[in-house]
């Protein structure tokens, strides 16, 4: 759990060091909220995920994939870590079998589920924008040495 923070805070670093270049890529991304223990989709919860799903088609042609994240915490009322392993997981498998109901454009999708020590009863989605087919302008034109420009 120690690696799993402190991995979460090497990103987090990551990201606030990128800030400049980050702000210059649009995301596609919202953040569904579920109640301690629920993994059901609440009708809003629906609602709110067709509405992203459309806006997201709406305004950029290309995409990468689609990735649909699950989170669950174990710092609920003593949740052991397997619950919150399959808390996680099936907010996944809710959200990826409405997602797939909801959006009319076959694209890849990948799932993947995690379990954080507080604030994690969420499900991500991300729509990953094809930077290069969209010919969005590149916020870093100094080429980094080692990543592909």
């Amino acid at each position: 759990m120690k690696s799993s923070l402190n991995s979460l805070l090497s990103v987090i670093a990551l990201l606030m060091g990128c800030g400049t270049a980050l702000a210059c890529k649009p995301l596609m991304v919202e953040r569904l909220s579920f109640a301690e223990s629920s993994v059901d989709l609440e009708p809003d919860q629906v609602a709110k995920l067709a509405v992203f799903i459309d806006r997201a088609n709406s305004t950029y042609a290309k995409y990468i994939e689609v990735s649909i994240e699950g989170t669950a915490s174990i710092n609920v009322k003593a949740r052991p870590l397997s619950e919150a392993k399959r808390l996680a997981r099936l907010r996944a498998a809710n959200v990826t079998r409405a997602y797939k109901r909801l959006q009319p454009k076959n694209l890849d999708l990948k799932t993947a589920s995690s379990v954080f020590p507080t604030d994690g009863d969420y499900v991500f989605l991300q729509f990953h924008l094809d930077y290069d087919a969209l010919k969005l302008p590149d916020c870093n034109p100094v080429p980094i040495p080692g990543f592909k420009h």
